[in-house]
């Protein structure tokens, strides 16, 4: 009968204790990923913020890398699961953000680059076209991305006057 005292006081002082244990509210940590943007919905609610307590079950984080950085590998999509408390949706996010091997370049008959003084992923450098010519092609800035710079050339050209204008002939004139 001892025995049998003994073995129930221990069953029970077990199952109080695995009780304690027990999180009620049982919340997900949160997610750094580096060089990326996070956005959280729940329900289709628009989570803003970590809630100071995690987040709770169900919340579906989607991560995109800056749009300076490509995408290494990894999931960009994560759920959370609190049977155990965890993400679930794969690895975490690997951004990869390599500055530029070189300095932005210049561009013939262009001015610039401009306010452009760092070789950092992400590093917008503009270009402008001289004083009487106008853009006629390509683009004002680059963009340092992967270690390269992305942006067609800006083209520039003479801005019209009345004696290089070009006349287009209506149906009325033909």
């Amino acid at each position: 009968m001892r025995l049998l005292t003994v073995c129930l006081l221990l069953v029970v002082s077990v199952a109080i204790v695995s009780a304690k244990k027990r999180n009620k509210d049982p919340r997900c940590p949160a997610l750094d990923i580096p060089n990326a943007h996070m956005t959280c919905t729940r329900k289709g609610a628009d989570v803003l913020t970590m809630p100071p307590n995690g987040y709770e079950k169900r919340t579906i984080c989607e991560f995109e890398c800056h749009p300076s950085c490509r995408k290494i590998l990894g999931s960009k999509k994560r759920e959370c699961d609190v049977r155990p408390t965890r993400w679930k949706g794969g690895r975490g996010l690997w951004c990869l953000c390599r500055p530029c091997a070189s300095d932005a370049p210049a561009v013939t008959d262009v001015v610039g680059p401009l306010d452009c003084t760092t070789r950092t992923a992400g590093t917008v450098c503009n270009y402008q076209c001289p004083p009487g010519m106008i853009q006629t092609g390509g683009d004002t800035t680059k963009t340092c991305y992967d270690q390269g710079w992305v942006g067609d050339d800006l083209e520039c050209g003479p801005e019209p006057t009345e004696d290089n204008a070009v006349v287009v002939p209506t149906a009325e004139d033909l």
